[in-house]
Parts: structure tokens; sequence; C-alpha cells
């Protein structure tokens, strides 16, 4: 009879831990009789995803507790298999603590219809709660033909739920936000820039004013905002004013010089810089349509002429120091995608006519010089990727602080080296495992390896490669998150200048395009940090 009774015991726990955590929880939930009010929300990340055909990428589970204080998350994720085929998930840094790993209690992909169902939690028996926001789940895949997929977070799915649970096994769980992903080429050359007006018509008097309207069209795209670069001859009218249009959340440049003024840093006269994107909110609303006001401006003329200009700088699709539109929601795999593909200028005539000027050149800034590691013996190189970074031709050469733990015995190692253009470095590094942390300003701290999945150096390795990996920018206060801070002190600040290490995307000027790097990774937080 003993031996009966145990063999079911034995039977019963082994039923028990196949159960995933939502089945675990919802029974000890019963026991208590307690449901808590859900306020916890759950997130694809970006919401946006677009990626080219037959190229690996990741998305986020990003869990905002709200106050609550979460123990273990279950999720079911479905997605069309004929767009994208998942290939892994992993625990995010939501679920680090010190306590041990994450635990993985179910991890089950199937790629017909397309289905995640993914449960993890802080060790169990560990009482480990976290109420600070984070990323819960990586999921890695590699897109397929051209096409586009719902991320669609399923409540329900046969027996398993979607719950956000608390230390007493209560769901908590109140909002769920799913994604989209789109399979294509990058939609370049779709958007444009362009002026209604002048008002009144032409011809111009002199010493009467004038409106014009800066206005853009998305071509049917959202975007996170756009970089409205005009030149002017200001020999013959000036600017008078410049008002911020309807639509745009914040304007980190609105400014203009006109002759016989002292202009701004990198100004000169005949120049207006108009910048507008969707603002450093907790929440951001993507702009799309046609006509979008972008900035009104009021000229005077002082001076006859028979045509000048007042036009764009646009010099073609693939410049990103010139006027440019930015994608929302790029992946986060890829740069951020500059989608103007025209402009249209306007002709201003004054009075009785006069010579027609040309437009004030702009200078060309030119990037870093490339750092080379000095290779020497017992030296592995190491190639790091940096968001922003990623196209071909763009200089990954940062200075890193790279951490190097040694398990089991957790002695760390601190080395400052200079990666070459390729984003490679060379450390000496005996074989053996190993969890690394990388630091560089502008950056999230990113951690490779861990306790049980450590990076495990063999003898006579030679490289080790984390570009699979990138670093997430827009951390310029280095405090381990992104936030408005980072805006408000030091993006706006840095707007438009050469800063380096706001220049997120390396094309050698802060512009809208790097804060589209910021804007993706809003309230990210570092491995460290976690």
């Amino acid at each position: 009879m003993r031996d009966l009774l145990r063999r079911h015991l034995l039977a019963a726990l082994v039923i028990l831990l196949m159960l995933p955590l939502g089945v675990i929880l919802a029974l000890r939930q019963t026991r208590l009789g307690s449901k808590a009010a859900g306020t916890a929300i759950l997130s694809i990340a970006p919401t946006n995803v677009l990626i080219a055909p037959n190229t690996a990428g990741t998305f986020d589970v990003f869990l905002d507790p709200r106050g609550e204080n979460v123990a273990g998350m279950d999720v079911t994720i479905r997605y069309d298999f004929n767009v994208i085929g998942v290939t892994d998930v992993t625990p995010g840094a939501f679920f680090n603590s010190a306590a041990g790993s994450p635990q993985v209690l179910l991890k089950d992909i199937t790629t017909e219809p397309g289905i995640v169902r993914y449960s993890v939690a802080f060790p169990l028996g560990s009482q480990v709660t976290s109420s600070t926001a984070g990323v819960a789940a990586t999921i890695r895949f590699t897109s397929r033909t051209a096409g586009s997929t719902v991320l669609d977070i399923l409540s329900v799915y046969g027996t398993f739920r979607t719950v956000v649970t608390n230390g007493l096994g209560a769901d908590v769980l109140g909002t769920i936000n799913d994604g989209n992903l789109i399979v294509n080429g990058p939609p370049t050359g779709q958007g444009r820039l362009y002026f209604a007006g002048p008002n009144p018509a032409n011809p111009q008097a002199i010493g009467t004013t004038f409106n014009m309207e800066v206005r853009a069209g998305t071509g049917g795209q959202s975007i996170d905002g756009l970089d409205a670069r005009i030149r002017f001859d200001s020999n013959v009218m000036r600017v008078v004013s410049l008002s911020q249009g309807p639509v745009f959340a914040s304007y980190p440049a609105i400014t203009y010089c006109n002759a016989n003024q002292t202009c701004a840093a990198g100004m000169v006269p005949g120049q207006i810089e108009i910048s507008a994107n969707i603002g450093s909110g907790d929440t951001a609303t993507p702009v799309n349509g046609d006509p979008v006001i972008v900035a009104g401006i009021v000229f005077m003329p002082f001076a006859n002429t028979a045509g000048t200009s007042i036009s764009y700088l646009f010099n073609g699709v693939g410049d990103r120091n010139d006027s440019n539109m930015v994608l929302y929601g790029s992946g986060t795999l890829q740069d951020p995608i500059d989608i103007l593909g025209s402009v249209t200028n306007a002709n201003i005539v004054i009075g009785e006519g006069g010579a027609t000027p040309t437009n004030t050149p702009v200078p060309t800034v030119t990037g870093a010089p490339t750092l080379t590691p000095t290779p020497g013996a017992g030296l592995v190189t190491f190639r790091f990727a940096f968001e922003g970074r990623l196209r071909a031709g763009v200089s990954r050469a940062k200075t890193v602080t790279v951490i190097k733990r040694t398990l089991p015995t957790g002695t760390e190692t601190i080395s400052t080296v200079n990666t070459n253009s390729n984003g490679e470095a060379a450390i000496s590094v005996s074989p053996g495992s190993y969890i690394f942390y990388a630091d560089t300003a502008g950056y999230l701290k990113r951690r490779f390896g861990t306790l049980t999945s450590p990076v495990v150096i063999a003898t006579g390795q030679t490289v080790v490669d984390f570009t699979s990996t990138p670093l997430k920018g827009g951390d310029l206060t280095s405090d381990g998150i992104v936030n408005a801070v980072d805006y408000t002190s030091v993006f706006l600040q840095a707007f438009l200048s050469t800063n380096q290490t706001v220049d997120l995307d390396g094309s050698g000027l802060v512009n809208n395009l790097d804060f589209s790097i910021m804007r993706r990774n809003w309230f990210q937080v570092d491995d460290i940090l976690q």
C-alpha cells in the first residue's frame, strides 16, 4: 500500500513539473482564492518591425508591471509562418536576478501554423519578484518571402493562457499590445517635402512680408520625424519668423540665419533648419499623411530679383545628412531608414527683377579615423555591432569597456579597447567559460553569456563574434535607461552638431535618424541595471 501511494505521489510530481507556470500558479491561486486587478502591460517591441527577405531578426516581449510585483509570465504569440520562421526564444533581462538564471518552464515553437508558447519566471522557490519594466523575452526569427504578419499575443490558446503572475500566483495582466512585422525591401523614395505658397502670390513687393508653408507627404508610410534643411538667398530677403506645425510633438531644431546676423554654430546666412519628431512622451504616435504641415515661414524681401529659389538641401536617396524623413519602426537589426525620395522647391519673384542668386554650399563632415587593434600572443579578436551602424560602409570604430567575468570563480577583469572600423578589438583571454559585458558611450550596456549558457573560449580560438546582438543605442546619459532625460538633457543640446556620442548612426551629423534609434529603445534598460 505504501509503495502504491509513493508511485501515485511520484506520478503527480512529474505531471506538475510538466505544467507551464500559468497552470501551476492558477492552481495556487485557486487555493488562495485571490485575483489581483490587472494593471501590467505586455507588448511586442518594437510595435512595427520592417525587415528584408531572408534576413535574421529579433523582436521582444516587453513587460511593464505598472506597480505589480511580477514573478513569472506565460505568453502565446501567433504569427504567419509563411512570412517568418521563429528559430529561438530566450529570457529577457527582466527575469535576471541574484537568485540565479531565469527559469524557463516551457518553450514550444510550432512552425505550422506559427505559434510560440513560452513560460519563464524567476527561479522557483526564490520568492523573487520585480516591478521594474523590461524585456521579458526575445524572439529570434528568419524572414522569408515578402509579406506582413501580425505578431498577435493570444489571451487564450487551447488550455494555455497568457498571464503575468505576481508572487501570490494571481494574474495581474491588464493590457496586451500586439505588433506588426513587414518583410520587404526598405520603402525608400516614397516620402516628399514641398512648399505651399508663396502667399500672397508672386511677384513680391519689397518691404512686404510673404508666407511659405513647409509640407510633407509620407507616401502612405508612418514616420518618426523629419529634417527639413532649407536654403534661401540672404542677399534679397530675410526670415522674419518661424512657427511650428500642429502635428509633431517636438522640434529639436527650428532656427534660421539672415545676412548681417551672428549665426549659431554650424550655420551660415541663408540657412533654415527645421527638425520635428514624435517626441519623448511615454507613448508616441507616428505621423502619416499628405499634407503634413511641418512649419510656417515668414519672409521679408528687400531687393529685386527675377527669380530666387527657396530650396531643400537634398542630395538624393542615400545621403543621411541632408533633408530626410525617418520611417517609423525599423527592425532591431536594421539602421533607421530614410524614405525621403523627392523635394519640390519654390521660386520667388521680387519687384522688377534682378540677378538670380545661387544656393549657399554646406560644408561636408568627415567621419572619425579607423582604429586598428594591435595583434599579439594570446589575444582573441572580439567583434561588436552597434545599432545605427549596421549598414555597409559605416565605421564601427568605438571605445568599448569590456568586463570579463570568469566562471565559476566570478573574478572580473576590465579592459578598455578601441575597435576598428569593423567593430573588432583584440582582448587577452585564456580558454574557459565567461560572461562578458560591453559598454560604450551612447549605448545600453550589453551582456553576452549567462551562468547556464556562458561564452566558451576554446583552446586556439581566435575570434568571438557578438555582432548578432548589437548594443542598443540611446543611453546618452549612461544611467542605464533610455528615456526623456537622454532626449532633453543631451540629444536636444547636440542636435545638428557632429557630437560623435549622439551621432548614433555614424553619419557625421546629429539628426532625426539618430532620434529614431533612441525612440525604438524607449524605456529599455541595460543588462547591468537589470
